[in-house]
């Protein structure tokens, strides 16, 4: 969608009419319901990428969830990281979350461009 790409070991695409195989689509993004993504996740957006093992993007908020103990979301010289990512993609809004075994990390410099 727009310069948004994922990559992924495994990815799983859930449309309107329920799930098809990649040789089997010719849906539109409008007809996709929900994006899993699995292992060694990447998604490259036009100001930065996120890494993960695992995202769910959910097209009706327009929401990735991303989950792992080393979730990460650069933009620029700024990134974060945490267990569980939520990014909103309309307002860029992001929510990160610790676990037990990683605590979210910020390195943030004001003054510059970024989510």
């Amino acid at each position: 969608q727009g310069t948004t790409v994922i990559t992924a070991d495994r990815l799983k695409i859930f449309f309107t009419g329920g799930v098809r195989s990649i040789e089997n689509v010719s849906g539109t993004m409008e007809s996709i319901q929900r994006i899993v993504a699995t292992g060694n996740v990447r998604i490259a957006m036009a100001d930065g990428f996120a890494e993960t093992q695992q995202a769910e993007y959910t097209s009706k908020t327009g929401t990735y969830v991303l989950t792992g103990k080393d979730s990460r979301i650069v933009s620029g010289d700024n990134s974060i990281s945490g267990s569980k990512i939520t990014l909103h993609r309309e307002t860029g809004r992001i929510t990160v979350e610790s676990s037990r075994e990683k605590r979210v990390e910020a390195i943030i410099f004001s003054g510059k461009k970024g989510k």
